[in-house]
């Protein structure tokens, strides 16, 4: 069984010196925080053993939602209220798991 949520995320990009940086605030009333984003999966299957594995690696929060408009199942892991927070556990991720979470990335996320 996957818990839905309703989840605003906005792209983290690099900037000049390889860390990544959020975009631009366009101002919300809605709670900020940032979580890793371990990957999207168009089968639900896939993203359940995704967030299977992060519940059993890592001990922080682990969310699984469906993101409308791109029709894929997202998994995140952590709600970081700073982005160097984030960032860190996102080099950790990466290190311990080069190869699974390369294209992992920091993502900003609204509730």
């Amino acid at each position: 069984m996957t818990q839905e949520d309703t989840i605003e995320a906005e792209v983290v990009t690099h900037g000049q010196s390889g860390n990544r940086m959020k975009p631009p605030s366009r101002g919300s009333s809605k709670k900020k925080y940032y979580s890793v984003q371990l990957g999207a999966f168009k089968v639900l299957s896939n993203a359940d053993r995704s967030k299977k594995t992060a519940q059993q690696r890592y001990k922080k929060p682990v969310y699984q939602f469906f993101d409308k408009p791109i029709k894929m199942y997202r998994v995140t892991v952590g709600n970081f209220a700073k982005l160097n927070d984030a960032l860190k556990f996102l080099r950790s991720v990466q290190k311990d798991h080069p190869k699974e979470y390369k294209d992992a990335w920091v993502a900003e996320m609204r509730r």
